[in-house]
């Protein structure tokens, strides 16, 4: 008989863990496994890529509802006479006001978030919470399993939560997976009485499938007259875009001919965009928007590059890898699980003096690109049989 999996994620839109999870499914062996999906809103550039053996369960009309502006929710609860949904959408909204830190905000709002979130009546043999704090609360309180699986991606302690209200999830929970040996240790470090519980799975990257995406024809073309750097990700504050743009300004003014290409979106965008535009760098700043495919671009750019303040294991810097492109990244607290500096990859300070630095000694010197390109082609990039550590805990 298969095992019964659950994976639960709040969305497929542009994200390491998203795309993580993608291919994670596309690993797992159907004729063994029964798998169910359920996105808190059903959407997102890597839908298209859930394998069709993929069983996608509906959310809730009123976490659709939930998930509109706070005074639009509230006003077709209010026409629908729901007043309990009135009452924990307003103090949702009031309580996100409040606490200024938004890892905070999903902790302190989630006993109002969940009222509108499904109780599953199918017992699961494992389900897995893919992201964070609010998949894995909902795997710990409204999910039936033989085994409940927390999944974290990024660095908790960056994020400043409260781990007080986080310990007591994951308690609730029977495992919990890092992404990198470096999450553990950290997370270790903090809350030394999981380490029965943690186990590390790296994010899953197929060689050949990305090789083989890589080569199909670009929807963009890459002006070869210039120096090409590339970022694949989120427009989000944490990935340090800004101070990104304010080394491609320094760049500019030493004279250099560059192209910096932003592929994604995020809820800054229009904030870099005006940015962009009052420091006078709309030619060498592209926004290239979502592309479901950003290998051929990348494999077209001269540098890869990621200015985050922190990151779990970057699955965008491991396709780079793949694709054999020199790689500028900053120093957060997980750098040095993914990039051995001067080797596979250069590693600036958290400023944009350092990261200008590192761009213009790729930018100047061929023989640096030609050695971080040599280095990685001689590392072991692609791990699909990572799947296989998921089937142990499932079956411990």
């Amino acid at each position: 008989m298969k095992k019964k999996l659950l994976f639960v994620i709040p969305t497929l839109d542009l994200g390491g863990a998203e795309k993580s999870l993608v291919n994670l499914l596309q690993s797992i062996d159907y004729t063994k496994y029964e798998v169910d999906l359920l996105m808190f809103l059903q959407r997102g550039v890597f839908l298209n890529s859930v394998p069709s053996e993929v069983h996608l369960i509906k959310n809730t009309d009123e976490y659709k509802i939930f998930s509109k502006s706070a005074l639009l929710a509230i006003a077709i609860f209010l026409y629908k006479g729901k007043w309990k949904s009135v009452y924990h959408r307003f103090v949702f909204a009031y309580k996100n006001r409040y606490h200024k830190i938004s890892s905070i905000n999903e902790q302190y709002t989630w006993v109002h978030t969940s009222k509108f979130l499904p109780f599953l009546q199918k017992e699961y043999d494992a389900a897995i919470g893919y992201l964070e704090k609010s998949t894995y609360y909902f795997v710990a309180d409204n999910i039936s399993a033989k085994k409940k699986i927390g999944w974290i991606h990024t660095d908790l302690e960056a994020l400043k939560l409260d781990f007080t209200f986080e310990k007591k999830y994951f308690d609730k929970l029977d495992f919990l997976v890092t992404v990198s040996e470096g999450l553990k240790e950290r997370l270790l470090q903090k809350l030394p009485s999981l380490e029965n519980k943690i186990q590390t799975i790296e994010n899953i990257n197929s060689k050949k499938t990305i090789l083989h995406l890589a080569d199909e024809r670009p929807k963009v073309k890459l002006n070869k007259d210039t120096f090409n750097i590339i970022f694949v990700g989120r427009l989000v504050k944490e990935k340090g875009l800004f101070m990104a743009i304010d080394a491609i300004e320094l760049l500019k003014k030493n004279n250099l001919k560059i192209k910096f290409y932003l592929v994604g979106r995020g809820n800054i965008e229009n904030e870099l965009r005006a940015y962009v535009k009052e420091k006078g760098l709309e030619y060498e700043v592209v926004f290239l928007g979502m592309q479901e495919n950003p290998f051929p671009l990348i494999k077209q750019a001269d540098v890869f590059m990621m200015t985050s303040f922190y990151e779990g294991k970057s699955i965008a810097l491991e396709e780079a890898k793949i694709l054999n492109k020199p790689i500028v990244i900053t120093n957060f607290s997980s750098a040095k699980d993914q990039i051995k500096d001067n080797f596979t990859g250069l590693i600036a300070e958290m400023n944009a003096i350092s990261i200008a630095e590192k761009l213009m000694n790729l930018f100047y010197k061929e023989d640096i690109r030609e050695k971080l390109k040599a280095y990685l082609l001689q590392e072991e990039l692609g791990n699909e049989n990572e799947v296989e550590k998921l089937y142990q805990l499932i079956h411990s």
